[in-house]
Order: structure tokens, then C-alpha cells, then sequence
């Protein structure tokens, strides 16, 4: 019955980081990203996204480490490192 009242919680504020989050996160190398935007389109979390048309950079707060970045990525620039 708590476990009932623990999920209605979590959907009425919408706070899903709490279950879904890896102990990893995703980092760039900046020199060397094409800002494609390509990672931006793939999180779905939308934790990234291009600084001024130049570079990825990602918000650790909404990163759930999942990955997704990392394998789209097509300069091979998106790496998943220990938070």
C-alpha cells in the first residue's frame, strides 16, 4: 500500500531521476565536437545541448547516463564516465 502511494508521488511531480538514474554520465570532448547535434536528438532526457552553435554540453542534473549519446554520436566525441 505505501509502494501505491510512493508511485502516485513520483507521477503527480513528475520525478522520474530518482529510479532511472546510472552511475554513470555522459561527457564530451569540446576541441573536437562537430556540434552536429545529433546527441541532442537522441537523450530522452534532453540533457543535451549546443553552446552557441560551437559545442555539445551536457546538464548533469537531467543526465541519466544512459548511453544513447555516446553510441549516436558520429565524430565519436560522447563518452560515459563514473558521476
Amino acid at each position: 500500500m505505501i509502494s501505491c502511494y510512493l508511485v502516485r508521488f513520483v507521477v503527480i511531480i513528475n520525478y522520474y531521476s530518482l529510479f532511472d538514474m546510472s552511475k554513470y554520465i555522459a561527457k564530451n570532448e569540446q576541441d573536437r565536437c562537430v556540434a552536429c547535434g545529433v546527441c541532442m536528438k537522441t537523450c530522452p532526457r534532453d540533457a543535451v545541448s549546443i553552446y552557441k552553435g560551437c559545442y555539445a554540453i551536457v546538464d548533469e542534473a537531467l543526465c541519466i547516463g544512459c548511453g544513447l549519446c555516446e553510441k549516436a554520436c558520429p565524430a565519436g566525441v560522447m563518452h560515459k564516465v563514473i558521476r
